[in-house]
Order: C-alpha cells, then structure tokens, then sequence
C-alpha cells in the first residue's frame, strides 16, 4: 500500500492507496481509522484503485481546533475527490463515512458514480436509545468532538435523499446502533 498526505482545507490528511482500475473511495467509522477496512483491502484492490483518507482526529490525520461535523467531512471529502482521485468515484463509507459519503452524494453528485451505504443513519432519531451517551468529564477532546457531531446531525430529509441519482447500496447489519 502506497501512504502519503495531502492538505485538505487546512488539514494535513493522510491516505493509503492500492491497486488498480475504476476509484474506490472508503471512508471509515467514527472514532477508528482507515484500518477498520483492513480485511477487505487485498480483495477490493484486485478490482479497484482503492483510497483510503482518515478523517480529521483520526488515524494518522491530526487533529484540528474545528468542530467535526458531515457537512465538513464531507467537503474536505470533495477535496479529496478533485485533488487526489482526479475526478469521480465510487464511495463506500461505514457508519460515520456513510454519513459523509451521503453528503457528498447531495452536494456534488457530479463526484459520486455510485454509493455504498453501511451502517449508518440519515437522520440523528434513527439511532437506538442509549447508543448516543453524553461522554464522561474527562473524556478526551475527540469523544467530545465526536459526542457533539452525533447528536447535532445527520438531519437529512426523506426528500432529500430522494435527489440522489447514482446507484446506492444500502446495508445494515442485525448489530448496527440503529432502529426501523
């Protein structure tokens, strides 16, 4: 796997890359890294030109005095896109990548060839009850920053999700933190 960084809005981003043919963009769940994809890398490779960006306060990517939110993922995703990757790709992103991959879905559909949704929530009542736990005094910066992202978005609109034109997969797993 090739590894480098790139400054995205500000943010000095790391990102592996592997493979080769059609892009592959994935983006990790909260709170991990691009090594949560680990498993599946070798075999995506095979058939894709894999990226993998870790998110701000993720990883190998520093973090910054911002708040963490999707819609700022999601434009430091859209960086990514233009300046890294070259263009268009498909996007896979995992609970909180879901998140941001959808955003990206509706700001610039003109990026997104094709999306594929797992485990995540479009909207913040779709979590079940007690998976958003205020974080302890002494949590780190992160957790709070995380804490804050979760119960202040996503607030996305069954109406706007219907603006979205690409092939989607959704997924969700019987031990995913969401509800019906």
């Amino acid at each position: 796997m090739i590894e480098a960084f790139v400054d995205l809005r500000g943010a000095r981003t790391w990102y592996g890359e592997a493979g080769e043919g059609p892009p592959l963009v994935m983006l990790h769940p909260g709170g991990v890294d691009s090594r949560a994809f680990g498993p599946n890398v070798d075999a995506l490779a095979k058939h894709f030109h894999v990226w993998l960006p870790e998110r701000r306060g993720h990883g190998r990517t520093p973090d910054t005095d911002a708040l963490y939110s999707y819609d700022a993922g999601a434009d430091d995703t859209i960086q990514f896109l233009e300046q890294v990757v070259g263009g268009r790709s498909r996007l896979l992103g995992m609970s909180d990548g879901a998140m941001v991959a959808l955003h990206v879905a509706l700001k610039r559909p003109d990026l997104v060839e094709r999306l594929v949704f797992a485990g995540g929530v479009f909207h913040t009542d779709a979590w079940l009850p007690g998976v958003l736990v205020a974080p302890h005094q002494s949590a780190s910066a992160f957790e709070r920053k995380l804490y804050a992202m979760h119960t202040s978005g996503p607030r996305l609109t069954r109406n706007e999700l219907t603006t979205i034109r690409c092939r989607t997969l959704v997924m969700a797993g019987d031990d995913d933190e969401m509800g019906d």
